[in-house]
């Protein structure tokens, strides 16, 4: 679904040329698939990274610019379902992959935007403590999921950085 009017813009504005133009092309998206299933954090910010420089502006810089790239990466994730702005826990987490198969562990990504590159890992440390804070794992495992692993993800520009917690 999409949570609101800023994320159906850049469906309709962004995604629909993204694919049509073969700038993101789908072994991109299996490539950061592969690398979410597998908990590569740093192979999911290296790929992010690269179709960030392929496809967007600088202008392209607000969080929810970024929350909407990234949830259109992810949907289609085999054995998942990607959901954005569920309330889970004590707050509402940018977007939890739940799986189809309810013993695999459900995804919670954060995403946090910072406009200086020095100022990234910073970010990373406030999505995860913001994850743990708000207690979204809680209101995963109230829906009978088997557990969720912590995403914390970091943009500044066309730069992404990733951390994953099991």
């Amino acid at each position: 679904t999409i949570p609101n009017i800023e994320i159906l813009v850049i469906f309709e504005r962004y995604a629909e040329l993204w694919f049509k133009n073969n700038i993101v092309k789908k072994t991109d998206r299996n490539d950061l698939h592969e690398a979410v299933a597998s908990c590569d954090g740093k192979q999911m910010g290296r790929i992010l990274t690269s179709l960030l420089k392929k496809s967007i502006s600088t202008f392209d810089s607000s969080e929810s610019f970024y929350h909407g790239y990234l949830l259109s990466m992810l949907v289609g994730m085999t054995d998942y379902s990607a959901r954005s702005n569920r309330e889970a826990g004590d707050g509402r987490p940018d977007i939890i992959l739940y799986p189809l198969n309810p013993p695999d562990p459900a995804y919670i990504i954060e995403i946090k935007v910072k406009k200086k590159f020095n100022e990234m890992q910073d970010g990373l440390d406030e999505a995860l403590k913001q994850i743990h804070d708000r207690n979204y794992e809680e209101g995963i495992l109230e829906e009978g999921y088997a557990g969720a692993i912590a995403v914390g993800v970091c943009f500044c520009k066309k730069s992404c950085i990733v951390e994953v917690e099991k």
